[in-house]
């Protein structure tokens, strides 16, 4: 059986490959995922599949690059850049051509 850092691993490598399917198949299919920017979370894995999937047509140069990354039981953090330009609306709010990073994202697996 994979630990965290395992499925955070693969998760990572198909989020830059832009996969969704990959990625999306890697949730229960009862799991949560909560992003702040979102407002509500998508609930289940096939709402999970298509947030990912909008966000990836929505900023297709996205990455995140794992430079630390922190286990701990049930909870990963991954340490590093990551970043996306804005160029198409998503979630309401319009595109942009504005750089966004951020350096950190927690998981939590149960």
């Amino acid at each position: 059986m994979e630990g965290p850092r395992q499925v955070i691993e693969k998760w990572v490598a198909a989020f830059n490959s832009h996969d969704a399917d990959a990625a999306a198949a890697l949730y229960h299919d009862d799991a949560t995922n909560t992003q702040v920017a979102a407002g509500e979370p998508a609930i289940g894995r096939d709402a999970i599949h298509n947030e990912l999937r909008q966000f990836l047509e929505a900023f297709p140069d996205n990455y995140t690059n794992i430079e630390n990354l922190f286990e701990d039981g049930k909870w990963v953090i991954v340490e590093g850049p990551a970043a996306v330009l804005g160029r198409a609306s998503l979630l309401a709010l319009p595109a942009t051509a504005s750089h966004l990073s951020y350096k950190a994202v927690v998981f939590s697996m149960s």
